[in-house]
Formats: structure tokens, C-alpha cells, sequence
């Protein structure tokens, strides 16, 4: 699909940089078929004009990182991944390249930007000016394909934020950062749209530090149990449909009210950042910070808990932790009492240790 304009006016507004993000692009002709083989998703199905959020596993089964990958022409594949883990990913995908043919490159010529769409009447010009936009929330992640020469390289219909009315939001790759306003929290802005969405980031404190189904990724279509193997799927298979999951992904709000004036709950430092641990009374470890920015109203986060955790006693330093709804429905409580599982399909201790 094509825009007339090189810019579809309607999401130029609310376009801003997202200068944490990096562009790969994977090239040759067994690109696709290698990413098939190490990602948590079907990159495959996706197919042509499509794009899906993907988890990359340790053999463990623990996150390494979570890309978003976008379907280019002849095969090739995009990832889009947070600038702190992109040399590290890159390194160790290129360390089981062998005899594939297949190239990753780093495209230090392209950016990366968001764009807000905040109301209908706004949602509804956009959809007026590039024809076939997806327009439904959660639905699989179209991508537009600018016409030859345009400064707009994709533009990708990405998770609602709630902010807290439902926010329509795009992911826009482009050949120039002039298209975007000079905000210098557009990558804070974006995680907290992820963080209303419920969808996990994976950045250099987290990684190892979960499982797919502790962040929820099979609720924002990032895990497929259809697909053929990649590493870690035999762990994430058993933890699907043998094992009895013990922690879920939950999106909490510290208040300045809470925050104290000692900074306990602050954002950065030893205070709520990504791999930080939540305590109650009673445990030391009920959970840890997937990530978390700072707000108009304090501090948000997303951090996986226990399952039966007492919500209500979970802080982080000295403050408490108010709970926010998510936009999905999370599985059904884990039993306490449940039917007898072989031992290597149950969490181990090391999963309690570092979840």
C-alpha cells in the first residue's frame, strides 16, 4: 500500500523521535527462514506487508530481547530493537549465522518515530489519506509501505495506549528525523503508551530475567505454539502446557503523594528502575520491574509478580504500589493445589530466584 503524500499529514502532528530504537535489517535468502528458527514468533506467517512483536530465548527459555520485525520485499526482515541491546543481539544472532545466508546490517540511515492519533476525527483523516490504515486495536500490525523515494520508509499501527483515553499509535520508519517535532521525551513517551498497553520491553537490566508468559506475551501476540523450534521453545512449550505458571506481568502507578521525599520511589539510581525488586512484609522477592518512566502523577510501571501475591502490601523502596487495569485479561490464578506436573515442566528454584 501507498501514500500520495510522503508524510501522511494526519499523524505528522503527533510524530516525535524515538531515538531509543535502532533499525536491522536482515538480508539473503535464508534471512527469513534463520529469524523463523530463533524467534518466539511465526515470522514467516506474518508475511508480506505484515509485522509482529517477537521474543529472542536463551536456551533456557529466558528473554534476551524482544524485537518488533517487519516484513521487507524478496524475503528480507526488519527489527526494530532498543538501542541498549542491539550490539549484544546482533553478536550473538550473527554467532549461529554458520552456513545461512543470511546478513544483518545496522541502518544508522534510517529512524525511528512514533505518532500519536488521539481522537476519532483524527483517526478518521488519517484513514482518509492512506487507504487500508488498520484501524482495529490488537489487530495484526499492518505495515505501509511508502511510495519509491519517500522520506516515509513503513509506517506500522502499533498497540493502544491509554493515557488515559485510548490513543491510536503508529510506528513510523524514515529516512529523516525532520519529519518529527524536537520532543526530547519521545522515548519516554512511548514506553509509557507500552506501559498503559501492557506490552513488555526487554532492555540490558532484564535480560535472562523472564520467561515469555511472565511478561504476557502470548496476550500481545509475541509467542506463537504453532510455529516450528527455536531456542528455549521446548521450556516455553512445557511452561504453556504442562507447567503451572507462578508469575504474571501486572502495570502498577507509584504516586508523588507515595513517593517520599527520601527518593525511594524515584526513577533511576536504586529506585524504580527495570530489574528492580518489589517486596512485601512477608517476601523479599514478589517481583521485579520490567520497566517504568515517570509521569505527570508519579511513577508507572509494569513489573511481573507472583501470582497470589497480596497486591495491596507490594512496595518498592518505601513506597506502596496502586495497581492499574490492563487493556487484556491476564490467565486464571495458578491453583494452589494444583494436579501434579512432571518435575523438568514446573518453574525451578532458579525461576523464583530470577523472576
Amino acid at each position: 500500500m501507498t501514500s500520495a503524500s510522503p508524510f501522511p499529514d494526519p499523524l505528522a502532528p503527533g510524530a516525535f523521535l524515538l531515538p531509543g530504537l535502532v533499525v536491522v535489517d536482515a538480508t539473503g535468502a535464508d534471512a527469513a527462514t534463520f529469524l523463523q528458527g530463533q524467534f518466539t514468533n511465526d515470522v514467516i506467517g506474518a508475511g508480506a506487508g505484515r509485522a509482529c512483536l517477537s521474543g529472542y530465548c536463551t536456551p533456557k527459555g529466558r528473554l534476551l530481547a524482544l524485537p518488533l520485525v517487519l516484513a521487507l520485499p524478496d524475503g528480507a526482515l526488519r527489527l526494530l530493537v532498543p538501542r541498549e541491546i542491539v550490539e549484544s543481539l546482533l553478536k550473538r544472532l550473527r554467532m549461529f549465522v554458520m552456513r545461512a545466508a543470511v546478513t544483518f546490517e545496522r541502518r544508522d540511515d534510517l529512524h525511528c518515530l512514533g505518532a500519536h492519533v488521539p481522537d476519532a476525527d483524527a483517526a478518521a483523516a488519517l484513514a482518509q489519506a492512506v487507504p487500508g490504515c488498520p484501524a482495529v486495536p490488537f489487530d495484526a500490525l499492518e505495515v505501509i509501505n511508502g511510495e519509491s523515494g519517500s522520506a516515509v520508509v513503513q509506517v506500522c499501527r502499533w498497540h493502544d495506549a491509554f493515557l488515559p483515553m485510548p490513543c491510536r499509535r503508529y510506528l513510523i520508519v524514515a529516512t529523516t528525523t525532520e519529519l518529527a517535532r524536537d520532543d526530547a521525551d519521545g522515548d519516554t513517551s512511548w514506553r509509557h503508551g507500552d506501559i498503559t498497553a501492557g506490552v513488555p520491553r526487554i532492555g540490558e537490566a532484564t535480560q535472562e530475567a523472564f520467561v515469555p508468559q511472565m511478561v504476557n506475551l502470548q496476550l500481545v501476540e509475541g509467542l506463537s505454539f504453532r510455529k516450528g523450534c527455536y531456542p528455549g521453545q521446548e521450556i516455553v512449550a512445557r511452561m504453556q502446557y504442562l507447567g503451572t505458571l507462578k508469575r504474571h506481568m501486572r502495570r502498577f502507578v507509584v504516586s508523588d503523594a507515595d513517593n517520599g521525599a527520601n527518593g525511594d520511589a524515584r526513577v533511576g539510581g536504586d529506585g524504580v528502575v527495570a530489574g528492580a525488586t518489589l517486596v512485601t512484609e512477608a517476601d523479599a522477592d514478589a517481583g521485579r520491574v520490567v520497566d517504568a518512566v515517570r509521569t505527570n502523577d508519579g511513577i508507572e510501571l509494569l513489573a511481573v509478580v507472583k501470582i497470589g501475591a497480596d497486591i495491596a502490601a507490594l512496595r518498592i523502596g518505601n513506597a506502596a504500589l496502586e495497581s492499574r487495569a490492563l487493556p487484556y485479561t491476564l490467565p486464571a490464578d495458578a491453583p494452589a493445589d494444583g494436579p501434579a506436573v512432571p518435575a523438568d515442566a514446573r518453574e525451578t528454584d532458579d525461576d523464583e530466584k530470577t523472576a
